[in-house]
């Protein structure tokens, strides 16, 4: 793993190849693009509960986050933070956030 500091920042960088986002696709639809799948394709599973998500559930869910955070009044370009652990919660949070 190569190491590369910038001023006050360290950035560890992988020895794999970067994974080519495109700047023009929302991160949600780079994410859930992938149409050639069934919807009721299993999306995430939950190893510790053994819960299955969808590529719907996701949506859906991570939909429902974005719903409540345009009720809270958040919009276009606001930035907020996430402080979740890894956890199925901040996928859809992270997820919602980008809608």
């Amino acid at each position: 793993m190569a190491i590369e500091t910038t001023q006050n920042d360290i950035v560890y960088r992988p020895k794999i190849p970067d994974i080519p986002i495109s700047k023009h696709l929302p991160l949600h639809s780079y994410c859930l693009r992938n149409k050639n799948h069934p919807s009721s394709k299993p999306c995430i599973i939950n190893d510790a509960t053994r819960d299955i998500y969808t590529y719907t559930d996701v949506e859906l869910n991570a939909l429902r986050v974005a719903l409540g955070l345009n009720k809270l009044g958040i919009q276009q370009g606001d930035v907020i933070i996430l402080f979740l652990p890894n956890s199925l919660k901040f996928i859809f949070s992270f997820l919602g956030a980008s809608f």
